[in-house]
């Protein structure tokens, strides 16, 4: 498989180098916008922005689909100071949420096999919904080589998938690797595969009773941020540091509002009385949101840094890989 893996990196390298300007992209690619996809895109924000306030269902849009509405420019700003921006860009928590939501649903409905199969079609549905956004492309193929490992009974690696998640997106689209969004959505992923469990290993000696959603949502929040600052203060020189306690009482409530804005998704498209109900379940849990954002928005402050070098930057990310292999090694686990 190693062999396989550095084959494939050598024609990847070729490819980069040898036919790096091209016109494809994923994002917003006309071409790959079917009519149908966004008609049913266009009624669900209507549906959307008629049963919820102005900046509720912009922001359930943007956790569900990555839209950008119209924000006020002060809670935009708010967003922004608190390090929690990420939460209205498309991102691969978006695709796990309604691959889960879906394939859960199928299950009761129908053979496992067969729900593996109409769970795929529905990533590549939701991928085009959300306007083939980078990081929702990269979440769908990894997505979808996980529930074709399944199809075929056969064990699924996350780095693996990861990995040939961006060989297809950089064979197809060469220039991406310049995009900081692409960079970002890598590198948080492998900071989550790579660092999540070694903070759960070490996490594991707390209290049974101290183990719940909190330190969950803390060793996620710690592992991206880990693998993604480096990336932050090369390309924007800041960063905030309330970002990590924003994060902490916010990333809670995005897997309930991702799983009723699906369900209201998928009902509206047959009747909008229907997505009513779920709608207003998620209002409460959407005007927390705000409040917390506004108030932790009046103790932030960015640390802002002169222009990192880039060798500094690689030299970071050779040191957390020696350190991650040193780990790994001393619990007896392959990377």
């Amino acid at each position: 498989m190693l062999r396989f893996i550095i084959f494939l990196s050598f024609i990847l390298v070729i490819r980069l180098f040898l036919f790096y300007s091209q016109d494809r992209t994923f994002s917003n690619n006309q071409e790959l916008r079917l009519p149908v996809v966004f008609e049913a895109k266009e009624k669900i924000v209507s549906t959307f922005n008629k049963s919820l306030p102005n900046e509720e269902s912009a922001l359930l849009l943007g956790i569900v689909y990555g839209e950008k509405g119209k924000f006020d420019s002060g809670y935009f700003d708010a967003m922004r100071r608190t390090g929690v921006l990420h939460v209205i860009a498309a991102s691969g928590m978006n695709v796990t949420m309604t691959a889960g939501v879906i394939f859960a649903i199928l299950s009761y409905l129908m053979k496992r096999t067969h729900a593996l199969v109409f769970a795929s079609l529905a990533i590549i549905v939701y991928a085009a919904l959300a306007n083939f956004e980078e990081s929702i492309v990269r979440a769908a193929i990894m997505a979808l080589f996980a529930y074709g490992a399944g199809l075929f009974g056969r064990q699924n690696t996350s780095l693996l998938a990861l990995f040939f998640a961006v060989f297809i997106m950089v064979f197809y689209d060469p220039p991406i690797v310049e995009k900081v969004g692409f960079q970002l959505s890598v590198a948080a992923t492998s900071g989550i595969i790579l660092f999540e469990p070694i903070l759960k290993k070490l996490s594991s000696n707390l209290p049974a009773g101290r183990q719940g959603i909190f330190f969950e949502d803390f060793r996620t929040t710690l592992s991206a941020q880990i693998a993604t600052v480096p990336i932050l203060l090369f390309y924007f020189t800041t960063y905030s540091p309330i970002s990590i306690i924003s994060n902490l009482l916010i990333l809670w409530t995005v897997p309930p509002l991702m799983i009723l804005g699906i369900l209201a998704s998928i009902l509206g498209l047959f009747a909008e009385v229907l997505t009513t109900p779920f709608l207003w379940l998620a209002l409460p849990l959407l005007l927390y949101f705000k409040e917390i954002v506004l108030f932790l928005n009046k103790f932030a402050f960015e640390f802002k840094t002169q222009e990192v070098p880039l060798g500094l930057i690689l030299g970071y990310y050779f040191m957390v890989l020696a350190i991650i292999l040193w780990v790994y090694k001393k619990l007896g686990r392959r990377v």
